[in-house]
């Protein structure tokens, strides 16, 4: 391709985005500190070194797609069909081969990788290939077999954000089948193919050639269906293709990369609200600790949110959302919010009646340590939310947000309430 305006301002941009993913990732392990676990900051610096990878292979201004599957599904095939001519020579014997071979239609890359199936030897030297890729295609042509699906997976968990097609191909020969096989067919792809996709439309049906008996051949044939959810797929390679190719309308790319970014940061930051969450609920069982140490700590958070968001406020704009958060919350979640400051006063006044009255509390103040869990989780929810939309409610009701933080709340951090219960 040649260095066009375009392509020079694509790397630009690319560039920045490097620039930014470096900055959030230094300033998502400085502010999150310790409370992050070895393994959770292992993962994190491991994701962004896939976003990394995928914007230096953006940077050459092809769109890359590697093609996964056994001998004889018809890799080649396919390839002649994406590029619109016979440039892959189709045969097994092409399929034996050691190497992978790439071909070039600007702006598309093709890359036909070796079957991998039992065979180790030939496993790194595709993955090695696989993570230039901006999208992956796993070819099957029916109900995948043990060995092919033991390949993909050692693809996909090797580089699980880039995004997956699957490719049913030469359905032309299951299309003359009886509707109720050819419904069980498609039973058994999904149930086996389901978790390498980000949903089933990325399970597409279609032929790459098919045989005229007249000319005793194969003749190439178009599938646009595949072809379509390329250009659709919400991952990155939808928007790669679509922001690279001239025909189509360019989608804005850097900000699907930077939602990329900002999906990390917000696992980040849920760490975080979890961290605080559970000292709360310990600080839960310290005597009036509701006056001493809630205010500070839920200050704390907001502060923590907003550095690993991006929000370089001082400590005293975090004082001021905190407070702010806090009495909108108290307003529209009346019970959540009014269950551990109640709790806390009860226990407290337990204490000044005397040892009897206070061994009584430990259960009290049990109970508050859950209820100003549950409260710091839905506030965490809350300020992340509130932080993401730029220091505001983002034009909507306020009671609307907050009701819909609490119930996210309640399922992100189901796992840690439960075990709190019990």
């Amino acid at each position: 391709m040649n260095d066009t305006t375009e392509n020079a301002a694509v790397r630009q941009e690319m560039e920045q985005i490097q620039k930014e993913l470096q900055d959030a990732l230094q300033t998502l392990t400085t502010e999150a500190g310790k409370k992050l676990s070895e393994k959770d900051r292992k993962a994190i610096e491991a994701e962004f070194e896939e976003i990394n990878q995928i914007l230096e292979t953006l940077k050459g201004g092809l769109v890359q797609v590697a093609l996964f599957g056994k001998t004889s599904v018809g890799k080649s095939a396919i390839v002649n069909s994406l590029i619109g001519a016979d440039v892959a020579k189709v045969g097994v014997e092409m399929d034996l081969s050691r190497n992978s071979a790439s071909y070039r239609k600007d702006p598309w890359l093709i890359i036909d990788m070796p079957g991998i199936m039992g065979r180790g030897d030939l496993e790194q030297i595709a993955l090695d290939d696989a993570k230039k890729a901006h999208g992956i295609i796993f070819v099957i042509d029916g109900e995948p077999y043990q060995d092919e699906l033991e390949a993909f997976e050692v693809v996909h968990r090797k580089i699980p954000m880039v995004p997956k097609i699957v490719f049913v191909n030469q359905w032309d020969k299951v299309q003359n089948r009886p509707q109720a096989e050819r419904a069980q067919i498609k039973k058994l792809i999904y149930a086996k193919m389901r978790g390498f996709v980000q949903n089933d439309a990325d399970i597409v049906y279609g032929s790459a050639q098919h045989y005229n008996a007249a000319t005793d051949s194969y003749e190439r044939q178009e599938i646009p269906a595949l072809i379509t959810r390329m250009y659709e797929n919400a991952g990155t390679l939808g928007m790669v293709m679509n922001l690279l190719d001239p025909a189509r309308q360019a989608t804005d790319l850097a900000s699907g990369i930077r939602e990329k970014i900002m999906g990390v940061k917000v696992r980040v930051a849920r760490n975080v609200i979890s961290a605080f969450a559970t000292a709360e609920a310990v600080a839960g069982l310290i005597p009036v600790s509701e006056v001493l140490t809630a205010p500070g700590l839920l200050v704390g958070l907001t502060y923590t949110l907003m550095k690993i968001l991006g929000v370089n406020d001082e400590r005293d704009a975090a004082l001021k959302i905190a407070k702010d958060l806090f009495w909108a919350c108290a307003k529209f979640l009346t019970v959540d919010f009014g269950a551990s400051i109640a709790m806390s006063i009860v226990g407290a006044t337990s204490i000044l009646l005397g040892p009897i009255a206070w061994m009584g509390s430990v259960a009290i103040f049990g109970a508050a340590g859950y209820y100003r869990y549950k409260r710091t989780v839905i506030f965490g929810e809350v300020a992340l939310e509130y932080i993401k939309n730029n220091c505001s409610w983002g034009g909507e009701d306020p009671e609307k947000v907050i009701k819909m933080c609490r119930d996210r709340a309640l399922e992100h951090y189901m796992k840690l309430k439960v075990s709190m219960d019990s």
